[in-house]
């Protein structure tokens, strides 16, 4: 049986001290400034994570997480279609939300020509899924899923 996960970066104890988002269309990127544990050497270090051609950005904050006695977080890629597919649906329901809660669209959910009907960046995503992997940053305060071309990790 295949894995659903693989430990890409061991930021376990780790707190996301900075995230940026840069939203560029098809060129949009993210970054994480992480302050993690570094066990062997007994100190803290930082690390910044840069993402690529971001399609998609899930924030879970967590705001009452409690960081006594436990050891959690870390970051991972995260294997399947399935999980792309339903975070690019996800964003593409809450970016239809996001343009109605105002109130000030008149919003018709039949019409194939109304801007939020059309999924023509959608079905084009959904049709490079092999070109994306899927990423889970878990840190002290919430958790991050990424849809992204690929990443890199700079230590400091």
């Amino acid at each position: 049986m295949k894995k659903p996960a693989k430990l890409l970066y061991p930021a376990f104890d780790g707190a996301a001290q900075q995230f940026t988002l840069w939203p560029r269309h098809l060129g949009s990127g993210c970054s994480f400034l992480l302050e993690i544990w570094n066990e062997p050497e007994q100190r803290t270090q930082q690390a910044l994570l840069l993402f690529r051609r971001v399609a998609a950005v899930e924030v879970s904050l967590n705001l009452c997480d409690s960081m006594t006695g436990a050891d959690l977080g870390g970051f991972y890629e995260l294997y399947g279609k399935k999980q792309k597919r339903r975070l690019l649906q996800r964003n593409f329901k809450r970016r239809r939300k996001g343009w109605l809660l105002s109130g000030d669209y008149e919003y018709d959910p039949a019409d194939p020509h109304d801007c939020l009907n059309d999924r023509t960046e959608l079905n084009r995503l959904l049709g490079q899924l092999d070109d994306y992997h899927l990423y889970l940053l878990q840190s002290w305060g919430g958790a991050y899923l990424l849809l992204a071309g690929g990443y890199e990790v700079q230590e400091t």
